[in-house]
């Protein structure tokens, strides 16, 4: 499920003043739009730690899913400059999320000797989100001349990370917030 986020994400930020670019955008709207893109990452980072907090591990990452969704199919459906930023800015929200809520996550779903092993393994997906869906989506504006199937393979990445974190098992409700009492 980090691995679809993230390699989303990893596109919109290695790639932004490209979309932007490709979409019509000015080189200006270009450089503004990828320090907004940036700066909603970073935001969401905090917010989806925060939020573990307080709502249920499942709905924060399904709903960080479906935010990068929408991003991805508005960008799709929509395509033009002013719309490339915001649909940007969306996939970078739902990415920032994922990323936020991951290590709440781990530390909730592993005890704590298993901690360093299983982050372990989140950051060996992000270096291979960080490889794949951005190469790929290079390759594919190189053959095509757009972006359309490398937005297309991210919304359904996304729509796929949907459904599996609403597979994923909840936490109990003492962990949700750090204000309650602990037994």
């Amino acid at each position: 499920m980090f691995f679809l986020a993230a390699s989303a994400g990893l596109m919109v930020l290695s790639q932004a003043a490209g979309i932007i670019a490709a979409y019509g955008g000015t080189a200006r709207l270009a450089v503004y739009g990828t320090t907004l893109i940036t700066a909603t990452v970073a935001a969401a980072r905090l917010g989806g730690g925060w939020m573990v907090d307080w709502l249920a591990i499942p709905l924060v990452a399904a709903g960080a899913h479906a935010i990068a969704l929408a991003g991805n199919l508005a960008l799709w459906l929509w395509p033009g400059p002013l719309i490339s930023v915001g649909a940007l800015a969306l996939v970078g929200l739902g990415y920032g999320m994922i990323s936020g809520l991951t290590a709440a996550a781990v530390a909730v779903y592993w005890r704590r000797a298993l901690y360093g092993r299983m982050a372990s393994r989140v950051y060996l997906f992000w270096s291979a989100a960080a490889v794949v869906l951005p190469i790929v989506a290079g390759r594919l504006f190189d053959l095509t001349q757009g972006y359309g199937a490398a937005v297309l393979i991210a919304a359904a990445g996304n729509a796929l990370g949907v459904v599996l974190a609403a597979g994923l098992p909840g936490q109990p409700a003492r962990s949700r917030s750090p204000l309650s009492p602990r037994a």
